[in-house]
């Protein structure tokens, strides 16, 4: 029993630790890693796109591990909350302003921003205070019956 229980901590600890640390991120960086999260809870009665213009890009490992939980704590509030039909992500470098944008939108019940939404309230603030620390910002664009899009906007310095 003890053996068993010793199995089952080991297999815990190793799944705590992808998560924290996926090797794909490791191995392809951000997009990689991100499109592979898409794929992987996309499905037909919820499809999840996923477009980038990243072309492979690298960048600040910080950016990385920063914004890679940002957008799976994203996709988990929309497949959780929102009842959509579809999920957009998109991952976007744009040179000009030395920015990294990553938009994750959604088809579904949306919900009024200025208010505060009781179940999420501690996912967003997590959010909000990892794009901080890394001198981002996060846009939310809702309304009830209208979707929702999350605009992370991330210097590249």
């Amino acid at each position: 029993k003890a053996r068993r229980s010793l199995k089952e901590a080991h297999a815990e600890l190793h799944r705590i630790m992808h998560n924290l640390s996926p090797m794909v991120l490791h191995d392809e960086g951000l997009e990689g890693a991100i499109r592979e999260l898409c794929d992987g809870v996309s499905t037909e009665e919820l499809p999840v796109s996923f477009s980038s213009n990243l072309k492979g890009a690298r960048f600040d490992t910080k950016l990385e591990f920063t914004l890679y939980p940002v957008c799976k704590e994203l996709l988990s509030n929309a497949l959780r909350h929102a009842n959509a039909r579809q999920i957009e992500v998109s991952l976007q470098q744009n040179l000009l302003e030395s920015q990294v944008y990553l938009h994750v939108k959604d088809d579904g019940v949306g919900f009024s921003p200025e208010k505060k939404v009781r179940k999420n309230a501690i996912g967003m603030a997590s959010i909000h205070s990892r794009i901080r620390y890394i001198s981002g910002v996060v846009d939310v664009t809702s309304a009830p019956g209208k979707g929702t899009h999350i605009l992370v906007k991330a210097p590249l310095e």
